[in-house]
């Protein structure tokens, strides 16, 4: 049976339109289905937390991603269940890159259609990440533009403008797990295992199949084109400056002398004492359509990141 938990509406005003849509299809066809509401993100996780520990195994998600960042660090060992996302709301970047569909009525089918696809996620210290942790000017910028009541392109690009050239960069220790350890004074870091941030390519190279997840940093320099290597990073054209370095890994570890590491993972901000982080392969099933991982993942891109592995 599915069990569909909805985005609580206080956060996401589209979760229970789109619900209505979903539930009347789904009568149409005399699917069997139960449908939970949330009144706010603790009511999501322990309402996830209860059907787990019933035993249930089938999900489907009506919300984006910060839903599916509570969802799956309710249920923790995602090896035992199949999720099925239906996006509602700004921030849907797992479900761009994975190329679900975003009308309801056709997720839905493809939902029900049976067809699952493992996908890698990582583990960021206690928690699970499906999409990316992004460390530096972006972290701070996203932060300040999450605080606007109206987000549109024009409002992002002037946060960035206006804020990105006075981020004077953050002293991190990077430990990649082989080598020596590497102090950095970091402008932008970004660890990847989808492709998307807000809508945009920050990580063009990636894909959640090959076991590896995307590191990128680059360093704080005195330049006053800050803001410039920014929209570069937005645009995913980061990778081919050479201010950008770039790494496919398994396990990473960043600390700093503060134990304060400020990090927007899956759109959620938190304050860190230390970042270690993991990859899973293939540790959890999505349902999808036919065509929607496979299609994401070309062989160009497989090339050329074949050839800076561990650059």
């Amino acid at each position: 049976m599915l069990n569909i938990l909805v985005a609580p509406d206080t956060q996401n005003l589209e979760s229970e339109q789109i619900t209505k849509r979903v539930v009347k299809y789904l009568k149409s066809v005399k699917a069997e289905y139960s449908v939970y509401f949330s009144i706010d993100y603790d009511n999501l996780v322990a309402n996830a937390i209860e059907l787990k520990n019933m035993n249930e195994t089938e999900f489907v998600i009506i919300g984006d991603d910060i839903t599916i960042n509570y969802f799956v660090n309710a249920i923790k060992d995602l090896s035992k269940i199949k999720l099925g996302i239906i996006p509602a709301g700004r921030l849907n970047d797992f479900a761009k890159f994975l190329n679900l569909s975003f009308n309801p009525i056709q997720a839905i089918k493809d939902i029900i259609s049976a067809n699952v696809e493992p996908v890698d996620y990582l583990i960021v210290n206690d928690m699970i990440a499906l999409n990316y942790i992004i460390l530096g000017a972006s972290a701070d910028i996203y932060e300040i533009y999450d605080q606007y009541k109206f987000k549109n392109y024009f409002t992002k690009n002037y946060v960035r403008i206006k804020y990105g050239n006075k981020f004077e960069g953050i002293s991190l220790n990077i430990d990649m797990k082989s080598g020596k350890p590497k102090n950095e004074n970091i402008y932008e870091l970004s660890i990847f295992n989808g492709g998307y941030q807000d809508g945009e390519p920050l990580s063009p190279l990636s894909n959640v199949h090959d076991g590896l997840f995307n590191l990128n940093y680059s360093l704080y320099t005195n330049e006053q084109n800050k803001s410039r290597y920014l929209t570069l990073f937005h645009n995913g054209k980061h990778i081919y400056e050479d201010r950008t370095k770039q790494f496919w890994l398994k396990a990473l570890k960043i600390t700093n002398s503060n134990n304060k590491i400020k990090s927007c993972i899956d759109g959620r901000i938190l304050t860190l004492d230390e970042i270690n982080v993991q990859v899973v392969e293939a540790g959890l099933k999505i349902f999808v359509t036919k065509k929607s991982i496979i299609s994401s993942q070309n062989k160009p891109i497989k090339e050329e990141k074949k050839d800076r592995v561990n650059e």
